[in-house]
């Protein structure tokens, strides 16, 4: 039967970095967005498939994909041409995916994308953290 609606779910964050819905972000950020959303497409596609997946087409190995959101003031306010960096975590696949396997990877996936939308603009930084 497959794991549907993953894509529905993510509809909040996928609009958030949409590079067609976000004319106002800077040329590279919009191209760092739409390359890490065909493979975010790409993932959801097989967690929505039905069955298994052929064992030649290999495991799904867990990776960050880089996004970039609006950067919004603490009142809420949207800064235009500014953005913040993300990363969206894909879980991991095992190579024949059963379907309590997907699940899991698409509640991971859900649950991600919706903590990253909610995290404050202050959390975000693009220095490391050094001990």
């Amino acid at each position: 039967r497959g794991v549907a609606g993953v894509r529905r779910l993510l509809g909040g964050f996928i609009r958030s970095v949409h590079p067609d819905l976000t004319p106002s972000f800077p040329e590279e950020a919009r191209r760092i967005n739409q390359r890490s959303l065909a493979e975010l497409n790409a993932f959801i596609d097989r967690l929505e498939s039905e069955g298994r997946r052929p064992l030649e087409e290999g495991p799904e190995a867990a990776r960050d994909l880089p996004f970039f959101r609006s950067h919004e003031t603490r009142t809420g306010r949207i800064l235009p041409g500014r953005v913040l960096p993300l990363q969206l975590m894909l879980p991991s696949l095992p190579a024949e995916a059963e379907e309590p396997d997907r699940e899991f990877a698409a509640v991971r996936l859900i649950r991600d994308a919706e903590v990253l939308l909610e995290t404050p603009a202050s959390s975000f930084s693009s220095k490391p953290d050094v001990p």
